[in-house]
């Protein structure tokens, strides 16, 4: 059967019965399947556009009548049996503005040696192997090479032969990457990879400058699967070939990511020095092709903790193939390279003070260094955080709404949405936003229990909605008048991710024998988690109770150790506890203090969004 899939003008021949969610993932088609094709998420929703498609029950219970009317389908039920004609919904390849990071990289030695040598002293009649005398040019330089790529023999050929004694060689980790002429471009660069369950980050680095770039952000494709590592786990334990298929969808992600950075920034492959990867310990097994059956139950062993470098093309990542792609070990089976990374960023094993940092996300991740010693703990937080398995939920794409203020004094809700367009579904950040402020105005009591509409202010009264036997209130419309809403279910299921991040909290607290009241500074982190508003975590409860007395930090993690720099925000809202907020990364007097040194403040812990 001919299936075909607009925007992108795709025909695609599918077996029939197939559903368009599977047959989207054979094709290698972004579409999310956040419950695994299950049925339970609204997710993988499509506009049919010409076929034969009835609604199923799934479709009628999920969708509003009005969407369903309008030819919306949620894609795992609708099984291609006649020739069908689909729209996906917009996606973003870009969900992180690089505008929200602060590059403080300040590596303390550079991670790739860049070190020229001479080899015209070589006596004309020495049969001693070209590489011989390399090794012993660049221990004269005090670097030490234990071997040598095909790359970098191939260059020391033709340099050579080319009659070129003057050579630049690339070294990481005692090998030698590339040999390369005295004349050749300086510019290094490196690529910082965060594959997060639902969520992949890419950073672009020039290693001698030691400036980021970019930033690159987009769905995990393998997001299809399973919206939690679960989900993934369950799928790859099915079959074998299931594994793979896996491997080959984030390593398919990654390579277009690295495709979109070398052509906007007209990067050469072969100036791609370096890849440090990150990710909790399945995104990490998945990403490397490692069996992942024992990280699904105790005792949790992984296939190997240790850091493990291996060259681009062992992972059929389109870079040269000799370039070093570093995956950072994990600390257990499940917690992974992802708390190392911000272990490293933030220096948590060289500081005295008590610091917190929470990466909120599907898998939260918590570290609490007290007195010189490091706890860490992790909690399946599931993709509420992300906006999967919400009535209007939906991650960051254009339109989605991430910002939510009610303002009482104007009687007005005030958003903001991603890339500025029209609202199209609420994104995590949204829901967390929504949750604080029907909270603080009564919509809300304090156990997330949704009032009768008698009790809310009388001006939100109109916004009361019925999702089902559910009362819900009702953000904004969008651009076809459909209303997006939060309904009593989003806010249980809000509740159960904030509980899972709020426990692992509490744990690493109690076995430091801490309370709130101890913490020098808690860092938030996450491409998430960079957009969260610290009066909103702070009201529903997801993180302790202290003393608010600053804003944000941005930071990206990197390749190699960063700076201490801070860049500092007050906490004061415009307009008082109700008035507006600013647009993600423009919100309040940003500022710069040099040297690390922070501005006198009121006391309490310094919450900080990285």
């Amino acid at each position: 059967m001919g299936l075909t899939i607009l925007p992108q003008g795709l025909t695609v021949d599918v077996d029939p019965g197939v559903t368009v969610l599977e047959a989207c993932r054979q094709h290698d088609i972004d579409l999310p399947g956040i419950c695994g094709g299950r049925g339970r998420c609204r997710e993988c929703r499509v506009i049919v556009v010409d076929g034969e498609a009835a609604p199923s029950a799934l479709d009628h219970s999920l969708l509003e009548p009005g969407d369903v009317a309008r030819g919306w389908r949620l894609s795992c039920q609708l099984q291609v049996d006649t020739p069908l004609t689909i729209e996906l919904p917009p996606v973003s390849l870009k969900l992180l503005d690089p505008a929200v990071v602060l590059p403080q990289l300040a590596s303390i030695e550079p991670v790739i040696q860049d070190v020229t040598v001479d080899l015209s002293g070589t006596p004309a009649d020495s049969d001693r192997a070209a590489v011989e005398l390399l090794d012993d040019a660049l221990e004269a330089s005090g670097v030490a090479v234990r071997r040598s790529s095909v790359a970098a023999l191939r260059g020391l050929g033709l340099a050579l032969a080319r009659h070129e004694t003057v050579l630049r060689c690339l070294v990481h980790d005692h090998m030698l990457l590339d040999v390369r002429p005295r004349s050749s471009s300086p510019l290094l660069y490196g690529l910082a990879i965060d594959i997060g369950t639902s969520t992949v980050s890419m950073a672009l680095l020039d290693l001698a400058d030691r400036a980021m770039l970019s930033v690159e952000t987009e769905r995990n494709p393998q997001g299809a699967y399973g919206g939690d590592f679960m989900s993934r786990i369950a799928f790859a334990m099915e079959k074998d070939d299931n594994l793979r298929e896996l491997q080959r969808k984030i390593v398919s992600g990654v390579n277009r990511m690295v495709e979109r950075l070398l052509s906007s920034y007209g990067i050469a492959r072969h100036d791609i020095a370096l890849v440090t990867v990150v990710g909790n310990p399945v995104m990490h097994h998945l990403f490397l092709g490692l069996d992942v059956k024992t990280l699904g139950g105790f005792p949790f062993r992984p296939v190997l903790d240790a850091r493990m470098t291996v060259p681009a093309a062992e992972l059929a990542l389109r870079l040269e193939p000799a370039t070093p792609v570093v995956n950072l070990p994990l600390i257990s089976g499940y917690i992974g390279a992802d708390a190392v990374g911000v272990a490293i960023a933030l220096d948590l094993l060289g500081r005295s003070d008590t610091a917190m940092a929470v990466d909120v996300g599907t898998n939260a991740e918590v570290a609490l260094v007290h007195r010189g010693r490091l706890y860490v703990c992790s909690a399946p937080a599931g993709p509420a955080f992300e906006g999967a398995q919400m009535a209007c939920g939906t991650q960051a794409r254009p339109g989605a709404i991430t910002r939510i203020a009610i303002d009482e004094a104007r009687q007005q809700l005030r958003l903001d949405t991603v890339d500025e367009k029209p609202p199209f579904g609420i994104a995590g950040t949204g829901i967390v936003d929504a949750v604080a402020e029907l909270v603080r105005v009564g919509v809300l009591d304090a156990s997330g229990f949704m009032r009768d509409t008698m009790h809310w202010p009388a001006w939100l009264r109109e916004r009361a909605h019925a999702a089902g036997e559910m009362r819900a209130f009702v953000v904004a419309r969008d651009a076809e008048g459909r209303p997006l809403y939060l309904h009593q279910g989003d806010v249980r299921e809000l509740q159960l991710a904030k509980a899972a991040t709020a426990a692992a909290i509490h744990y690493v607290m109690h076995a430091a024998g801490i309370r709130a009241a101890d913490l020098d500074h808690v860092y938030v982190a996450g491409a998430f988690g960079s957009y969260l508003d610290p009066v909103s975590v702070l009201r529903i409860g997801l993180l302790p109770d202290v003393p608010l007395r600053a804003r944000r930090v941005r930071r990206q993690r990197g390749i190699g150790r960063r700076g201490s720099g801070d860049v500092v925000a007050p906490a004061s809202r415009s307009g008082g506890a109700g008035g507006t907020r600013g647009r993600a990364g423009r919100h309040g007097d940003r500022r710069i203090l040099p040297g690390g040194v922070r501005r006198q403040t009121p006391p309490g812990p310094l919450v900080i969004l990285c």
